[in-house]
């Protein structure tokens, strides 16, 4: 929506039906400057960094609350519901063998801090690769019939909607919306501080109270500086994941150990971050962190804290898991993977060595005189998952010899308490493939590794499945063929690997039928799988052009209809411009169905619902 069009709109509400999430911004902190400007640092950086040199006489003003939300931090034991409880600093709470405190590193990487520019395996510089169980926050949630929705134009904010019609408005920066016992969660990444092409950001999380449907009343807020990495929400807490780093080079340029630590705020009230909060995975090669949250959403009160300063490249998480992947490359070597392991109470549970694993060496260097080795054999874990205490993990094994390379499927579980481990690996017929998608189910991954072939050009993805019984492990190979989905044209490029292109939508929770939808490579439909047998997948359906001509379906948004309808899901369909263009087309949601009597048949409904004023996941089913 543009801002003319919002100012038409709002002119039609109640002025008293606005809340103000956010009455203040903090006050400006110092810019962040990038490397090749920090010249006090007396070193000579020919690339830019994602880090920060923030000004020590300037501290953060956090944004001044509602008089009445303050909960002070600090119990030594904290009340969980559920009958839990949590002490701080249990004394095996610990990760590096190299670092006993924050002061330590901090001396060694002033002589020792290489400036590594990083780079994520989703491609982007400076970010953290993500990927997770399906607890992420929505777009629209609703609650009493009364909708609330994300809407974007110069600002993010909440729409309030009743019968389709918007009738109040939130403004609140908002990625992300939650519902929890009757209550809304905003979280949203806001711009606060920095140069125009160097911006520095803090992740904002407002609490609603929704007694009043109509009227979100503001309870709480918290305020943590850095990168949203990630948040979702279960059993009553939010986790907030947020990534930071700044210079070490020159330890004594700050005044303050405080200024290498994260910031966090509940309400206008910093939280201290005290040593017993921050963990060091082995031996950091510059300083960056992933700051780690949980709150106690009806309590308003945080839980537990971690500050994990490493070389992380990868963040996954679960319902009661936290898993960050380290590796540390630079221009003549590398180390290679380590997988850090925490429970839902951001305790250390442990790591598990990928080089171990496999029986390689820890680390390849080679010096500026010398060519880089010509025979390489590097695993990347690519997925993560948990189950019965036991961690496991897929991934591609990278091997070469001299100009020839190919790459493997593995899987390994760990388990922390024992110590055991297990590993397999499988060729698959594509010897140069990339890990698109993986699909965690109980006891089972599925697993789309795409491909490329030339002349003649031909891409797909190829199904494999992993399947787990404790710590026993079975790859299999498929000969079954999928569309490799890719993007749409001019809208998106081909995600990450376990990126935010998802095309499996599962057709039935609980894991039981084992039928899915997949999306085709256009993508202008659906195809239907039976994949309840790793041995004996089936393609029970090929897309046969389902949508109107020249439209397509979103892969972002989906919804699984579980009320007796686990055979119908919601999609929005994107419909072009006149000129075929699809920027700034038409959204409206659409509901397919598929009938599961042979002939397997999908069916789309010919009703077309607007994109804004209602949940999808309300829509009832099309008729047979």
């Amino acid at each position: 929506m543009r801002g003319n069009e919002l100012l038409d709109k709002m002119e039609l509400v109640d002025p008293a039906y606005v809340e103000e999430a956010d009455e203040q911004p903090p006050k400006k902190r110092s810019p962040w400057l990038k490397w090749g400007g920090l010249a006090a640092c007396l070193c000579l950086v020919a690339t830019a960094s994602i880090f920060a040199l923030t000004n020590p006489d300037k501290r953060v003003s956090p944004p001044v609350p509602d008089p009445d939300c303050i909960t002070p931090y600090g119990p030594s034991v904290t009340q969980v519901p559920g009958g839990w409880s949590w002490a701080h600093t249990p004394s095996e709470d610990w990760t590096s063998d190299t670092y006993s405190n924050l002061s330590e590193l901090l001396d060694y990487l002033r002589l020792h801090d290489g400036h590594g520019s990083r780079e994520s395996n989703d491609g982007y510089k400076g970010g953290l690769s993500t990927a997770h169980a399906a607890m992420e926050g929505s777009d629209t949630v609703s609650w009493k019939d009364t909708v609330y929705q994300l809407n974007y134009d110069t600002a993010k904010w909440v729409g309030v909607y009743q019968g389709g019609v918007l009738t109040g408005a939130v403004q609140a920066p908002a990625d992300y919306l939650f519902l929890s016992d009757g209550q809304l969660i905003t979280v949203g990444a806001e711009y606060y501080s920095g140069a125009e092409l160097d911006p520095a950001y803090c992740v904002r999380v407002n609490i609603f109270d929704l007694s009043d449907p109509a009227h979100p009343a503001k309870l709480d807020a918290f305020t943590q500086l850095g990168d949203l990495t990630a948040c979702w929400v279960t059993n009553g807490r939010l986790y907030l994941l947020t990534n930071d780093g700044v210079c070490a080079c020159g330890y004594s340029s700050f005044s303050s150990l405080e200024d290498y630590k994260p910031q966090l705020f509940h309400g206008e009230e910093q939280i201290p971050w005290p040593q017993e909060d921050i963990r060091i995975l082995g031996a950091p090669s510059r300083v960056s962190y992933v700051a780690a949250t949980c709150i106690d959403i009806k309590a308003s009160n945080v839980i537990s804290k971690r500050a994990i300063y490493g070389d992380i490249e990868d963040v996954y998480f679960g319902e009661d898991w936290l898993a960050l992947v380290t590796s540390t490359s630079w221009e003549n070597g590398y180390t290679l993977q380590d997988v850090y392991t925490f429970d839902g109470f951001l305790t250390f549970t442990g790591k598990c060595d990928i080089a171990e694993m496999f029986g390689l060496e820890k680390s390849q260097t080679w010096s500026d005189e010398q060519e880089p080795p010509r025979s390489t054999r590097r695993p990347q874990v690519k997925a993560v998952s948990k189950a019965d205490g036991v961690w496991r993990m897929v991934g591609e094994y990278f091997q070469s010899a001299g100009p020839a390379w190919w790459r493997e499927l593995f899987a390994v579980t760990f388990d922390p308490e024992t110590g055991e481990a297990g590993r397999q690996t499988l060729q698959l017929p594509e010897d140069q493939f990339c890990i698109d998608d993986v699909l965690w189910e109980e006891d089972r991954a599925i697993i789309s590794a795409g491909f490329v072939r030339f002349d003649p050009f031909e891409q797909g993805a190829r199904l494999a499945f992993a399947e787990f019984d404790g710590m026993d492990i079975e790859l299999l190979s498929t000969g079954i063929l999928c569309d490799r989905v890719t993007g749409i044209e001019n809208m998106y490029s081909h995600g990450s690997p376990l990126g935010w292109i998802r095309p499996f939508i599962p057709l039935e929770t609980g894991w039981s039928s084992g039928w899915y939808l997949r999306y085709n490579e256009t993508p202008n439909g659906f195809d239907i799988y039976d994949l309840s047998d790793s041995r004996n997948p089936v393609c029970l359906y090929k897309s046969k052009g389902d949508i109107p001509e020249g439209c397509r379906l979103d892969f972002d948004h989906c919804v699984l209809y579980t009320n007796g309808a686990a055979s119908s899901v919601a999609v929005k369909l994107i419909t072009p411009r006149e000129d075929g263009e699809y920027r700034q087309p038409d959204y409206s949601w659409c509901v397919f169905s598929v009938d599961e009597e042979p002939p397997v048949t999908l069916r789309l409904s010919p009703e077309r619902y607007p994109a804004t004023g209602f949940d999808p996941a309300s829509l009832a089913p099309p008729e047979p």
